[in-house]
């Protein structure tokens, strides 16, 4: 009985140990579920090493159940003998000091009875929680799998994630790549555009300080306008009266048709109706009246000044430039020619180096 005992004793320290060890077994696989592709294979291995426990426990029961089976055959073996000792005891009431033996080795017999059945309790009871143990096992057996698998499923969705963002980081670098050249460039346009604004700026400046001067010249020239239209109002009443002087005297058209006098009297006549025409706004008939004066003297500077004047009035800037071109091959000192090609060529053409240029020969002009 006591090397049984002992045996037992065994076996439960074996099993608490085991125990021991598949508690630290469970605590390991829960430290290795944090993990992702490395404990994917610690699993796998504790899967088969959770295999052969379970193994090794089916043995170690059946091992206990033999036992068990065991310790009551020879339980009964025990009772057995006990009721032959009672039997015997009968028998032998007439020997007291056999009886007191008896009655001793019964005690003992007793002892060792109650405590084979403490040993079969305990040893039920370890059964008992080892198989819950085992259950509890196979419960967590089946979590690990189906976390593993949802891991594995996991795994794969990574994957899939990272290749996508491995390409969107290829695309963004390239982007980014790109973006540092247009980026580069219009630093460079910026730059470029600075110098611009600033040479611009400087001109503006300068373009500023010349148009006020421009604007005392206009204001000159729309004073000397008013004297020449005086004139121009003189001259056709001196017309006027040249011609009642002309009838008065009996002077024919024929007899003055070569003499300067008759060119200056046409040329009033002419330039009457041209004032008249552009009062009315009737420019076209008025250039007509000025191509006039030219058949008769292509020289005449004031027709070609007039009629540069005239296309002004219609919009017609080109032709008007191409007027005041011509005055200026006649009188190349002629300031009022330099002032109005100036304003066309600011105003109407949009040409400021030309613009400049006609406006500082007009200055020049002006400090002469």
């Amino acid at each position: 009985l006591k090397k049984i005992n002992q045996s037992v004793e065994k076996e439960k320290s074996f099993l608490s140990q085991k125990l021991t060890s598949l508690k630290e077994e469970k605590t390991q696989l829960e430290k290795e579920l944090e993990g992702m592709e490395e404990k994917l294979n610690v699993l796998n291995k504790t899967m088969t090493a959770l295999r052969n426990e379970k193994e090794d426990l089916i043995k170690e029961t059946t091992t206990l159940t033999q036992i068990k089976s065991q310790l009551e055959k020879e339980l009964a073996h025990e009772k057995e003998k006990a009721k032959r000792l009672k039997e015997q005891l009968k028998k032998c009431s007439t020997m007291p000091e056999k009886l007191r033996k008896v009655k001793k080795e019964n005690k003992e017999l007793k002892k060792k009875i109650s405590s084979l059945k403490k040993i079969n309790q305990s040893v039920e009871k370890e059964k008992s929680f080892l198989s819950q143990k085992l259950t509890s096992l196979k419960e967590e057996k089946t979590q690990l799998e189906k976390e593993l698998e949802g891991m594995e499923e996991k795994l794969n969705v990574l994957n899939k994630t990272m290749t996508a963002l491995r390409n969107e980081k290829e695309d963004l670098i390239k982007e980014t790549t790109t973006l540092t050249q247009i980026k580069s460039q219009l630093e460079k346009e910026l730059a470029h555009e600075k110098e611009k604004s600033l040479e611009l700026e400087k001109e503006l400046k300068e373009l500023s300080a010349k148009t006020q001067n421009l604007e005392e010249v206009k204001k000159n020239l729309d004073g000397q306008l008013k004297i020449l239209n005086q004139k121009i109002l003189a001259l056709k009443r001196e017309n006027e009266e040249c011609k009642e002087k002309l009838e008065e005297i009996g002077i024919t058209k024929k007899e003055y048709k070569s003499d300067k006098d008759l060119f200056q009297i046409r040329k009033i006549a002419l330039y009457r109706r041209i004032l008249s025409y552009v009062q009315d706004k009737e420019f076209d008939k008025a250039i007509k009246e000025c191509k006039k004066v030219l058949e008769i003297n292509p020289q005449d500077k004031d027709a070609h000044f007039n009629l540069g004047f005239l296309y002004s009035l219609k919009k017609d800037f080109k032709r008007a430039v191409k007027e005041y071109k011509k005055v200026l091959a006649i009188d190349p000192h002629d300031k009022e020619v330099y002032y109005n090609l100036a304003i066309i060529y600011h105003q109407n053409l949009k040409d400021e180096k030309k613009a400049r240029y006609y406006y500082e020969k007009f200055l020049k002009e002006i400090g002469k």
